[in-house]
């Protein structure tokens, strides 16, 4: 590749948007779109709140389905939970227990939450908060 070519193809001189703040470039349209992906896409807020919830089911199967990344159990019955829907690598999520009996957090089918096994629930104690992070599709790993 010649240095004219080289030139041509990158400038680290070329504004990523122009006076009227449209992208000038792909490389600034990619960048552009990742900082507003990542800071909530123009909410103001980065992570997704939830409503106060209740957690529902005595199994996998009928466990409350969340895709908010704060969870806020306000109303928790015994022995009932909540399954996380599928991630991203690299994404996480957090459970605040505020209900009277213990959460069960079950992972998305086919995944494991620690050392737990495949499916296995991991139980929140009242009054505790936890985070789930998404290694991979089938690995979630949690502290808190």
């Amino acid at each position: 590749m010649s240095i004219q070519s080289y030139s041509a193809n990158w400038n680290p001189r070329t504004p990523l948007v122009d006076k009227d703040g449209i992208p000038t470039t792909s490389y600034g349209r990619q960048l552009l779109l990742g900082f507003f992906n990542r800071t909530g896409g123009g909410t103001g807020i980065v992570p997704k709140v939830s409503p106060p919830l209740q957690s529902t089911g005595s199994t996998q199967l009928d466990a409350l389905g969340v895709a908010y990344d704060w969870n806020w159990f306000q109303t928790v019955g015994g022995g009932s939970g909540a399954i996380i829907l599928p991630l991203m690598p690299g994404n996480d999520i957090q459970f605040y227990n505020g209900g009277g009996s213990s959460l069960k957090i079950y992972p998305p089918f086919a995944a494991q939450i620690d050392a737990l096994g495949v499916n296995a629930p991991y139980t929140l104690g009242v009054g505790s908060l936890r985070i789930f992070e998404c290694w991979d599709q089938t690995q979630f790993f949690s502290y808190g």
